[in-house]
């Protein structure tokens, strides 16, 4: 407790010797400022002007050195920088030359990638060209090989020769498929004419059916059939009403039929087909005998369409069933 005491005691006189003089230091530093002031205002304006100028250069030259100072600085880092972007520079430049050099080796190398596609492509192209070549070749191979099963396999229709049957006063035509397929849809568009004559024949063979003769009878009838079978032969008969046997036996008389039978082949692609047919009796008189020949269709067709009003007045047909 004493020490405390006494510890107290001492620091007191040194805590008023502090206060002391720092009083007295503020006193003086206010009194030389009054001093000066009131020196100032009493002073020649020449020499506040003197001093005025005096400062201002003070303050100008401290201002010289700072920025002396600032600019002496800023050259120092402008010059660092300068090395430091001089470095990156070169680096730069030689990452560029490096880069320069694999984009070249690059290019060397797609050259020598487009060399060798161009060759690839043209090597293609041959091979394309010799595909092509062979498809044409495949092509025109299946069209000719269709082509020969159309030919060999098709429907082939015609007509056998007409049997003349007294009895009956008819004459029957038989149609034939000779191909190796049935047919499609026949169609049978017959004409038919009996005529009867004066004149005497004083040849071997009567003269061509005369259209201008007494025409006693002339029709035209259509006959549809629905297809006609290979080794199955499809009759078509016409009846005539006026057929005399002494007449046709002494060559005064006369009987022709004419027509087309149109017909599919069988392939549904293939167009109508047509085959024209003509026969007439004949009276040979050498032998005394009736016959039953071929005529030229493009000659007798167009007189038996002119006589009988083809197309118009068409008969029902008169087909006698097959025997």
């Amino acid at each position: 407790m004493e020490d405390d005491d006494e510890s107290t005691k001492g620091e007191a006189p040194v805590e008023a010797l502090h206060h002391k003089w720092w009083t007295w230091f503020i006193s003086y530093c206010k009194r030389k400022i009054e001093e000066r002031k009131a020196k100032n205002q009493e002073g020649d304006p020449i020499v506040k002007a003197a001093r005025s100028t005096v400062r201002a250069t003070w303050i100008i030259a401290g201002f010289t050195i700072i920025l002396v100072a600032v600019n002496y600085f800023q050259l120092k880092e402008m010059k660092q920088s300068g090395a430091d972007s001089s470095g990156q520079t070169n680096q730069m430049l030689e990452q560029y030359r490096r880069q320069v050099a694999q984009l070249t080796r690059q290019a060397g190398d797609t050259h020598d990638l487009a060399v060798a596609a161009k060759a690839q492509s043209d090597r293609t192209k041959t091979i394309a060209d010799q595909a092509v070549i062979q498809a044409n070749a495949a092509r025109s191979a299946a069209r000719t090989a269709i082509d020969t099963l159309h030919v060999s396999e098709r429907a082939y229709i015609v007509t056998g020769m007409p049997r003349l049957d007294t009895d009956k006063k008819s004459v029957v035509i038989t149609f034939i498929n000779t191909g190796h397929i049935p047919s499609g849809l026949v169609q049978v568009v017959k004409h038919e004419a009996l005529a009867n004559t004066d004149v005497v024949p004083h040849v071997d063979v009567i003269p061509h059916f005369l259209i201008g003769t007494d025409v006693a009878e002339k029709h035209w009838s259509r006959r549809q059939i629905e297809a006609i079978i290979p080794g199955i032969p499809q009759e078509v008969g016409t009846i005539f009403d006026q057929m005399s046997v002494d007449k046709l036996n002494s060559g005064m008389q006369q009987i022709i039929v004419a027509g087309y039978v149109s017909y599919n082949d069988g392939f549904d692609s293939s167009p109508q087909r047509r085959w024209p047919f003509c026969f007439r009796t004949l009276y040979v008189l050498k032998i005394k005998q009736l016959i039953m020949t071929p005529c030229d269709p493009n000659v007798f067709i167009p007189k038996l369409e002119l006589i009988d009003g083809y197309p118009n007045n068409e008969e029902k047909d008169d087909s006698l069933p097959p025997n």
